[in-house]
Formats: C-alpha cells, structure tokens, sequence
C-alpha cells in the first residue's frame, strides 16, 4: 500500500517525517511502501514520528512499538497519509501531522476509530474474558450496536472499542466496553431494550413498547458487572438480562425471552436457583420497592407479607412474570 500525500502536507512531511518519509530522495511520501528496504515495518515508521513529534502521547520507542504490536486490530496498515478517518496508522499520521498528537494516539484517537466488529471482540476477547461467551456471541451482539465516534459517550461500537483497547492492564476497562456500556457508553437500558425489540417479538414480547421497557428498566439494578450473566454469579442486574436478550434470544426466544423478566425465577434472580422459596416473586417485589419506593412499607416483614396476598403470587404457573412492580417511582402505592 502507498502513501498519498495531500498538497497541504508536503512540505511538513519533508520537515518532520522520520527515516524514509523525510528522504530528499523522494518526490513525494507516496514513493515509499510500508514493508520495502527503505522503509521498515509500519509500526516502526508510526513510531519514530510519535517519539520525534508527540512525546507527550510516545516518549519511549520500545512502549510505542509494543503498543502498536500488540493492537489486535485488522486493518492498522490500511490507508493513505492524508486520510482523516479510518482506524489506521496512515490516518494517525494524518492528524499527527497536523499537530492533533490525541488524535494521532493508538488508544485514544476520536478521528481515526472507525472500528469494526471483528476488531472490537478481538479486543474483547484477549482482555475482557467473560464479557462474552465467545467471538461469535460478541459478533453479534456487535452488529446491533449504532455506530459513532469513540469519545461521545454514546451507546456506540466505537465509544465500546475504545475502552475495549484501555482495558489491557486496566480490567475496569472492561464494564464500559460491554455491551451495557458500563454506565459511560449510554444507558444500560439501551442495549436492554434494543435487543428485547430486536429478539423478542410476538408471542415472545417482554414489553409492549421501548418507553414501558426503558421505564420498568430504569427500576431495576443498573449498578452491576459485564459478567454479571455468567452461571456462577447471575447477578439480579440490567447487566444480566441484557446477555439473555442478546444472541441467546436469537437462538431460542420461547426461552430466553422470559428469562429477560424483571420477575423470573431461572436467571438474574436475588436468590440462588437451587434455593427458590415458593414467595420469590415477594424478593423481587420488595427489593424493587425498597430501590423505588422508599417509605411505603415499614419494614421488609411487612412488604413480603402484603406481597403474598397478590393473586399473581398466588399463580400457580410463576414463569407468568407477575406484573406486581410498580410501573415508575411516581406510581408508588400509597
């Protein structure tokens, strides 16, 4: 692949550019190939022009070069220099060219994060283990995912992969880049709901419509961990529900539709399966009231007792999902 400089770089390139991008030689820096004689690896190129020109970002080769060997992203030697997006060590260049030495960063580049799905569960999967059950779960997960710009805070793919690229060596990396989002990628009721209007439809429905899901979500724990779905934790988290409204919805949505309830006595409970008391829906019930409600029953003696007169606890099918919680906080009993 061959750089093509724009007019508006060339004289800076010829004044700043490392080894073979500053050769006289050279008509332009569109002679020169990545992997030739003259040239080195890329990483090696991008580097000497971090450390030469943005040591505040790169001010040792040896972590420059580590960092960029270790990146497991797909297309780093794609582009051109004068490429302004593209998550690429051409279109870094671009910008580091242009004095933006952030924008010209492997981790933290808004400009030049156009991250694809491949390269966002590679970095899933070699840093943040339990995230997903494996590539192809995350994949497509991924794939129903908006896409934006890696620092808008936004439920996005790339607001994902960002911090899905901090989390080697730092695992609290990993709860933002999540499919919840971890509280800084959007809400975790966006995924929540996305993916219950995405799945679970028909006979299958949770919710009626996406305000009703992201009211009853917004009642629940949001506060919980990206593994909170796995079998030795299954936390009673947004968290939780949210992996069972993914790719195992797709799967089997007569089944795992259900298990995305606020109320549901198989996964994401406050209580252990093997030791489900009959009342349990009464748990769910007054853990919700005391997070929503605060005040309304003395004491949680009190809310289990009143919970077990409600004729939907009394069912004799609990997989029902009894509709006793409260709608929103305003709509409290009294």
């Amino acid at each position: 692949m061959k750089f093509v400089c724009k007019l508006a770089f060339l004289s800076l390139a010829a004044a700043v550019l490392p080894g073979c991008l500053s050769d006289p030689e050279l008509p332009s820096c569109a002679e020169f190939a990545f992997r030739t004689d003259d040239c080195g690896e890329p990483c090696e190129v991008y580097c000497e022009f971090m450390v030469s020109e943005c040591d505040s970002v790169y001010s040792s080769m040896d972590r420059c070069i580590n960092d960029c060997a270790n990146e497991p992203v797909t297309n780093f030697v794609e582009g051109e220099l004068g490429a302004e997006s593209g998550n690429s060590l051409a279109c870094r260049l671009t910008w580091g060219l242009e004095g933006e030495c952030e924008e010209a960063s492997l981790r933290n580049s808004n400009k030049c994060a156009d991250a694809s799905c491949d390269d966002y569960c590679a970095l899933m999967d070699a840093h943040c283990a339990g995230a997903y059950p494996g590539l192809e779960n995350c994949k497509q997960v991924c794939a129903s995912l908006p896409r934006g710009a890696s620092a808008d805070g936004n439920n996005t793919v790339e607001c994902r992969y960002r911090y899905a690229t901090l989390a080697d060596g730092d695992a609290t990396a990993c709860n933002p880049a999540s499919v919840n989002g971890g509280g800084v990628c959007g809400d975790p009721c966006d995924p929540y709901c996305d993916l219950l209007a995405q799945n679970c439809t028909g006979d299958n429905e949770v919710y009626p419509d996406r305000q009703t899901c992201m009211s009853i979500c917004g009642l629940m724990n949001a506060d919980g961990d990206f593994d909170d779905w796995s079998f030795d934790k299954e936390i009673d988290t947004v968290q939780c529900r949210t992996y069972h409204a993914g790719p195992p919805a797709t799967l089997e949505p007569a089944i795992h539709c259900m298990h995305t309830r606020v109320y549901n006595i198989v996964h994401c409970g406050v209580i252990p399966r093997s030791t489900q008391p009959a009342d349990w829906p009464c748990v769910t019930f007054c853990d919700l009231m005391e997070r929503n409600c605060p005040g309304v029953y003395p004491s949680n003696m009190d809310c289990a007792a009143d919970c077990a007169t409600f004729p939907e606890v009394q069912s004799p099918d609990p997989d029902m999902g009894p509709l006793i919680y409260p709608i929103s906080s305003t709509m409290c009993p009294s």
